[in-house]
């Protein structure tokens, strides 16, 4: 439900948005669950049309006018002054479909008072987003892709995939055994299973798992019974097939979420003095989403770690005890033959997987995406904003000069909290270990001592009962938090005059106090959890003031009064602006240019500037949090001639032991990794220049042609070290050694 300004395509966190050219608080949570950039960026979406008169766009220029974060450019959302009267709009809309309703009413209310010494203006605005599925249209539902070919001579790096699945999942449930003797296994031969990294068992992924009598890979079907799974059409991707019985990421999209919106603003002016105007404005926006559907959580070896199988937290696949009373007659003994490694009959009652001592043989593995426990329905969000601002704007008369001057003060709080399901790791592995009463018949958890357990049947669609899902699973929720003090001193006057004009010139100093606070519910921060939509459970908590001071200056070198054939006006305009940042320390931004017009409607225009970005609470203070990702493997068969050194990066692949064709997991599967803040970072710094043209012609009133080329160097760039990143700064090394990734 938000929307960021992202200008010339440099990250959100490098456009600052301005409302009548003061700070404005930002809504972006400091959390790793956001969707943009770390930053304090302005959702556009809290201001409403009906009071914008207009916007101006600086590229680059602004930066020492407004300070920090306006490296790509500077967005004023200047509003309306002085309205009287009284607007309505509504409007309505539903697709050819019959659905994805949307409908807004704004309406907006002026009136002058005292004998036109003041202004009050009222504004409305309710709009709401009726949400929309992938699978509500044919060419979203079947997701198209792009995959590595299958065919390893293709001339092609990529090619299109209709029908692209999962075809190492699905939501009913893929049975993975381990036969290690398996001649169709990919690591055939007796294995040791001690709970290290590389514990190596058949599984889906690399063409392994449980096959019935006739070799075929196998499912749990609708009754619990073992049927074929088809894994699909291969491609040269380890995760995506087209077609077959793996799930479609396009059941779990979401083309619009269920949006609500109530906007209530109100704007003040008044004459208090006969140079002294008073102004005041009120914010209130509130937003809800509930999202429709969402991918899972998963348990799976795509996604968890040998590790986590075994003991079954995270993403490991989930151990199933052979005895297990949701285990059909028919699947069992399927599951019996697939266990059995030395071809005796029964299973390997001697194997002992986890090195505990004891002989588990009879445990096999499930390979399945939660949706029936988790789809996403539990994913919504709130967001409040509230802002005040109250301000003096007024001139006097000092030597001679008549200087202008305005004070301003403003507080904003955005306070957001998301909801999303959760799966108690604790309670998940008591479930799934279930029992027949020998007294009464019923199947139940074999450990009771919570006297709440309600066994868990993770065999076959739809197979988990209410009371289990309620005992595994629950919702849980996170708030962020955003302060933002901000206080404007300006003063502004000509200086003397130059045959063309009066010199100009501002200055003036800012405070600002910004702090995000992002806290975990009790649940998060207190039990063993995962969630597929919310960020770890660790809080975070920073903050940061800066004082600034600016001073900038316009000199006007010939004016069109002078009348020169050659020329018609030129000027040259030059600000500076240095930040005192808590954290980051001191910083000088400043920018000189000038506009020139040779002609009537035509202005050529040009600046050069030096530009910050502090860096945000985020960058600062996120303490250590799990994340996960994907990325280009610089050493899959689809990257690893490619770069700007193709012949070092082939080399150190190879070097590493890795051969051609290579599919990477992380290329099509999200892995985990860890992200931090770093409290030392220091702001980052752009150096950019910018030439343009202004085209006004007089036989068109109204039109306006601009073209501007922008020439951006950013330095001490901020970044989160992603693990593209990384890989690529290992295997494009010219000090690569090998088995250090």
């Amino acid at each position: 439900g938000q929307s960021f300004v992202n200008f010339l395509g440099l990250g959100s966190q490098r456009t600052l948005t301005v409302v009548n050219g003061k700070r404005f608080v930002g809504a972006n949570t400091p959390s790793t669950a956001g969707g943009a950039s770390p930053g304090l960026q302005v959702d556009l979406n809290t201001i409403p049309v009906a009071l914008i008169d207009r916007i101006e766009t600086i590229a680059v220029g602004g930066a020492p006018i407004y300070g920090s974060d306006a490296i790509a450019g500077t967005v004023n959302i200047i509003l309306k002054k002085d309205f009287e009267g009284f607007e309505a709009m509504a409007r309505g809309g539903i697709s050819q479909k019959g659905d994805a309703e949307e409908y807004q009413v704004q309406t907006t209310y002026g009136v002058n008072f005292d004998d036109d010494r003041g202004n009050i203006v009222f504004s409305f605005d309710y709009s709401q987003q009726e949400g929309m599925k992938a699978s509500d249209r044919a060419v979203t539902g079947e997701y198209l892709s792009f995959e590595a070919p299958s065919d390893p001579d293709s001339p092609y790096d990529s090619v299109l995939i209709r029908d692209s699945r999962v075809g190492v999942s699905n939501f009913n449930g893929l049975v993975i055994g381990v036969p290690f003797n398996d001649p169709n296994s990919p690591f055939p031969g007796p294995r040791s299973i001690d709970g290290i990294p590389q514990v190596p068992w058949a599984f889906n992924l690399l063409g392994g798992g449980l096959r019935d009598s006739n070799g075929n890979l196998t499912q749990f079907g609708p009754d619990g019974n073992i049927i074929t799974f088809d894994p699909g059409q291969p491609t040269g991707s380890l995760v995506f097939k087209s077609g077959g019985d793996g799930f479609s990421i396009g059941d779990t999209n979401a083309l619009l979420t269920d949006n609500n919106r109530q906007l209530a603003n109100m704007i003040f002016n008044y004459r208090v003095a006969d140079n002294v105007q008073m102004h005041a404005e009120g914010w209130y926006s509130h937003t809800s989403n509930t999202n429709l559907v969402a991918q899972p959580d998963f348990s799976g070896l795509a996604f968890g770690t040998p590790e986590e199988t075994l003991t079954y937290r995270r993403n490991g696949l989930v151990p199933v005890q052979l005895d297990n009373p949701f285990v059909t007659d028919q699947a069992r003994g399927i599951i019996s033959a697939g266990l059995d490694f030395d071809g005796d009959g029964s299973p390997d009652l001697n194997a002992d997987y986890d090195g505990d001592g004891v002989a588990d043989a009879t445990i096999f593995w499930v390979d399945k995406g939660h949706q029936d426990i988790l789809n996403g329905t539990q994913f919504t969000g709130t967001q409040n904003l509230y802002r005040g601002l109250i301000g003096f704007e007024g001139d006097f008369d000092a030597g001679g000069h008549n200087i202008s001057w305005d004070a301003t003060y403003s507080y904003g709080q955005t306070v957001g909290t998301t909801t999303a399901g959760i799966i108690y790791n604790d309670k998940f592995s008591r479930a799934i270990d279930a029992v027949r009463d020998p007294d009464s018949g019923e199947i139940v958890c074999r450990d009771q001592s919570d006297g709440r357990c309600a066994p868990l049947n993770v065999m076959g669609f739809g197979a988990p009962s209410e009371a289990a899902i309620a005992y595994v699973s629950g919702v849980a929720s996170a708030t962020t938090k955003i302060d933002q003090h901000f206080v404007s001193l300006n003063a502004s006057t000509n200086l003397f005059d130059l045959p063309a004009g009066a010199v100009g010139f501002a200055i003036g100093v800012d405070y600002r106090h910004e702090k995000s606070v992002y806290t975990p519910d009790e649940t998060l921060r207190s039990a063993d959890v995962r969630s597929p939509a919310l960020s770890s459970g660790s809080a975070i908590v920073g903050s940061f003031n800066t004082k600034e001071i600016y001073a900038e200056t316009l000199i006007p070198v010939i004016s069109p009064a002078q009348y020169f054939s050659f020329l018609r006006s030129f000027e040259i305009e030059a600000a500076a602006r240095y930040v005192d940042h808590s954290t980051a320390g001191g910083d000088l931004t400043w920018t000189a240019g000038g506009r020139l017009s040779p002609m009537e409607g035509l202005t050529l225009r040009g600046n050069y500037t030096v530009s910050i970005r502090n860096p945000s609470i985020t960058e600062l203070f996120l303490p250590s949090t799990d994340i996960f990702s994907r990325a280009a493997d610089p050493c899959d068969q689809r990257n690893y001639n490619q770069g700007a050194n193709a012949a070092t990066r082939a080399a150190n692949c190879t070097a590493d032991g890795i051969t051609q064709p290579f599919n990477s997991l992380i290329v099509n599967a999200s892995q985990r990794g860890t992200l931090s803040g770093n409290d030392q970072l220091e702001s980052e710094k752009a150096k950019a220049w910018t030439m343009g043209a202004i085209f006004r012609p007089t036989f068109v009133p109204g039109l306006t042609v601009s073209a501007d080329w922008v020439n951006i160097k950013l330095e001490n760039a901020i970044e989160n070290l992603g693990i593209a990143q990384i890989l690529e700064a290992c295997y494009d090394s010219t000090d690569f050694r090998p088995n250090s990734v």
